[in-house]
């Protein structure tokens, strides 16, 4: 019987290693130059919004997974995170934006941003706070 409990690790650990510490380098590296925290988080858990501005071709908002799951593991890298783990990251969510080349970047202040340096790049804006749990009626 084939589960239905699969986790993005599974699909992440089927890339050749060499691959896949070749793009987390280059996300890190990314995220260390451009990931400021206005805030050290004392209070956990978090939700953490990634927010995935596309000037070229957007991609589809789940196909965006990838990119995240490495960014949330780039966090943990830089000590912006203790942990990925529930008790830590209660809440991810993923924005996908269209942008035409003539709108410039949000000036939301307490996002955490990797912005581009011309025009016709996409960008990511990362924004975490607090989690506060809200059961469903």
């Amino acid at each position: 019987m084939i589960s239905l409990k699969e986790s993005t690790n599974t699909i992440y650990a089927g890339q050749h290693w060499a691959k896949r510490k070749e793009y987390k380098d280059c996300l890190a590296g990314h995220a260390a130059k451009f990931c400021k925290v206005n805030e050290r988080i004392t209070t956990w858990p978090v939700q953490i919004k990634y927010r995935f501005i596309f000037e070229t071709r957007a991609l589809d908002t789940l196909n965006c997974v990838y990119m995240a799951k490495c960014l949330e593991d780039t966090l943990r890298a830089l000590q912006i995170l203790p942990d990925d783990s529930p008790k830590y990251v209660a809440l991810s969510i993923l924005e996908v934006v269209k942008k035409d080349s003539s709108q410039a970047p949000s000036s939301d202040k307490k996002a955490n941003k990797i912005q581009p340096k011309a025009a016709k790049e996409d960008w990511l804006e990362i924004t975490i706070e607090p989690y506060e749990f809200k059961p469903s009626n």
